[in-house]
């Protein structure tokens, strides 16, 4: 049986009693989708904000059940994050590792943090529950209609100086690479570098190789002159995002704290949110921030760091039919061989903000 967790006391102190009935009766039509398409589902309910008791409620309900798959529903305020230690030099900014996989490593004594389950999240956010309806809602069409339609329409997007990396990972996804984007030389100027033509119709994977920024809903290129960033455009903020479709659209997003949903975030300050708000099925990206470079004297060749990590996770979905998000994410994380500090927060930082029971349609 799958395990489906909230905190049924938070999201009624936020939303309300009847807040909490909308919700529990999406949750009713949702374990029905479940069913329907073959999958042994049921809501548990943990009454605690402590990561270590949920953590031991999740590993006695695993046991008891043998449960595949994890979903959180809500966000950090709701499920927190699992806050790990910080081991690289980056702690006195990021001071925590935000996961959800380490909530399913009970081997704890371990270094390689390798998930026991497939784990997602449906976060909430804002003053009402719609943001966590719509993508409840969302789940059970997609699990009624056997899966998401995999559309022909995808694009690619990446700062010039990685484009090596990025046209690798993006040709897993279409091996024409077809709208696959560099910034520069998208255009030398720092504003409207991009618009709403440059992303296709609605159901395609949109793949980001860009700068993130710790505390603004901004992702940038990057033009390089003898190895030294001398440009950071601006690609991706929230004005944009919010006028674009993105219905049953996948998302890989490599930028540092491109899934940074803590700290009370909504729709115009976090890309991921906004995203999941404009319709996106999953979001696929790190709370902190990331690193492509984690061996010593290496290159950011996709060799190592976050960059292995979505070439393997790419692979499992776009090239093996019928993988379902969270095994992707899974399997990527337990394949991963972890060398340092860096490639440890790469592991545990990245996580999958939607269903990961979800799978593409068969074509």
């Amino acid at each position: 049986m799958e395990l489906i967790v909230t905190n049924r006391s938070k999201l009624k102190n936020k939303y309300g009693a009847d807040g909490w009935e909308k919700i529990h009766k999406s949750l009713e039509s949702y374990l029905d989708a479940l069913d329907q398409a073959g999958i042994d589902a049921n809501l548990f309910l943990v009454e605690t904000s402590d990561p270590k008791e949920i953590k031991y409620n999740i590993r006695t309900l695993h046991d008891k059940h043998s449960a595949k798959y994890l979903l959180f529903l809500g966000g950090d305020d709701i499920i927190p994050f699992y806050c790990c230690p910080d081991k690289t030099t980056d702690k006195a900014l990021d001071k925590h590792v935000f996961s959800d996989s380490y909530y399913v490593d009970f081997n704890e004594d371990g270094y390689e943090h390798c998930p026991e389950i497939a784990v997602g999240r449906l976060p909430d956010a804002g003053n009402t529950e719609e943001l966590l309806l719509e993508q409840i809602q969302r789940a059970v069409s997609i699990h009624r209609s056997g899966g998401i339609p995999l559309v022909e329409q995808h694009a690619g997007f990446s700062a010039q100086s990685w484009e090596n990396t990025s046209s690798n990972m993006y040709s897993r996804i279409d091996n024409t690479c077809k709208n696959f984007y560099l910034s520069p030389p998208l255009s030398l100027e720092t504003s409207d570098i991009i618009n709403a033509d440059y992303f296709p119709s609605p159901g395609g994977i949109l793949f980001f190789n860009l700068h993130g920024d710790r505390s603004q809903a901004i992702w940038r290129g990057e033009r390089r002159l003898l190895d030294f960033p001398i440009q950071h455009p601006k690609l991706v903020d929230y004005k944009l995002l919010s006028q674009i479709s993105l219905t049953n659209s996948v998302i890989f997003c490599e930028a540092c704290h491109a899934s940074a949903i803590h700290n009370n975030r909504t729709p115009t300050n976090s890309l991921a949110l906004c995203a999941l708000k404009q319709g996106a099925a999953a979001f696929f990206g790190s709370t902190v921030k990331s690193y492509a470079v984690t061996l010593k004297n290496s290159e950011p060749s996709g060799a190592s760091g976050i960059d292995m990590l979505f070439f393997e996770l790419i692979y499992q979905l776009c090239r093996i039919p019928g993988t379902r998000f969270g095994d992707a994410l899974q399997n990527a994380k337990k394949r991963y061989i972890i060398n340092n500090a860096y490639d440890e927060k790469n592991v545990l930082g990245l996580v999958l903000l939607g269903d990961p029971m979800l799978c593409f349609k068969p074509t």
